[in-house]
């Protein structure tokens, strides 16, 4: 279905317009250029971090296992408890994959142009990225 607005649009009296850059601003975030040995520093550095922040939420998820059927004998509050550390493993885990992956993306491009830029935002999804 199709809709159609042929009419005036109407902003409400506190409307303020905004240009891009001020998009970006309120969004939030840094970008910075990274060449040379800096560059292939902050790339090693990435993948490194990333690594082992995904281990570690491996290992320590691994470690934990055994001591299920306790916690799941243990009634509501260790189930809350025990989820609320899964959400905080999981989270370490994302995280850690996002600075791995922009490790390598950023190893990729010091091969093939000798820079990358490095993004940082707000946004928990992908805080993290490189150009």
């Amino acid at each position: 279905m199709e809709m159609t607005y042929d009419g005036a649009l109407i902003m409400p009296s506190s409307f303020v317009a905004i240009e891009k850059d001020e998009m970006t601003y309120v969004e939030g975030g840094t970008t910075k250029v990274y060449s040379g040995a800096q560059g292939w520093c902050v790339a090693a550095m990435l993948k490194a971090v990333g690594s082992g922040m995904v281990i570690f939420s491996r290992s320590v998820t691994k470690a934990v296992q055994p001591y299920l059927a306790g916690i799941l004998a243990g009634g509501p509050i260790a189930w809350i408890a025990t989820a609320l550390s899964a959400l905080g493993l999981v989270g370490i885990a994302h995280l850690g994959g996002q600075f791995a992956s922009a490790g390598a993306q950023a190893s990729w491009n010091m091969l093939r142009k000798g820079k990358f830029t490095l993004s940082a935002n707000a946004n928990l999804m992908s805080m993290i990225s490189v150009n």
